[in-house]
């Protein structure tokens, strides 16, 4: 499965769509992968097919097709369990979260068929390396927006209410 990805084929789903994904979104589609955006805001699903992604929706929603990998951003156990229920027999699922509420209730069946569990715990500084220059060359630019720290407020109520594309910053003088 995961030479499909290698070889620039095959299916990828993004679930939570902020600002590492904004990052992996325009990669995937330099690699000619098809990728399918999971997010709950809907701004976010807007912006995605403008970025490259074919398909946006919500984390429940059921894609067009099964996916033969999916990254999990969202800090949420449960947005994990529905992107193993989208994923195709062998699918990897790569979860990419620092911090990650509990996974409650995940049924054997979901691993089943050779599907794959992972984490980003073990990258290492040149896998990054790598990625930094293959971003490069697919043009990423960070979405940055920028609040001075006694804004800080602001940016979060904007953050809960709005969810802008990219990341926001607090600016410590």
């Amino acid at each position: 499965m995961t030479g499909l990805l290698e070889r620039g084929e095959g299916r990828l789903g993004l679930f939570g769509f902020g600002s590492s994904a904004h990052m992996i979104l325009p990669v995937a589609v330099r690699r000619g992968l098809r990728v399918y955006v999971f997010t709950r805001s809907t701004s976010k699903a807007e912006a995605a097919p403008k970025m490259g992604a074919e398909w946006a929706g919500a984390p429940m929603a059921e894609p067009p097709c099964k996916l033969d990998a999916a990254i999990v951003f969202a800090p949420a156990g449960w947005v994990a369990v529905e992107a193993l229920k989208k994923l195709e027999k062998a699918g990897r699922l790569v979860l990419a979260g620092i911090y990650m509420t509990p996974i409650e209730k995940l049924e054997y069946k979901l691993l089943w068929h050779e599907r794959e569990m992972k984490t980003v715990a073990n990258v290492t500084r040149q896998d990054v390396r790598e990625f930094l220059e293959e971003a490069a060359k697919a043009g990423v630019r960070p979405r940055v927006t920028i609040y001075p720290l006694e804004q800080a407020n602001k940016a979060l109520i904007e953050l809960k209410q709005r969810a802008p594309p990219g990341s926001l910053v607090l600016m410590v003088s």
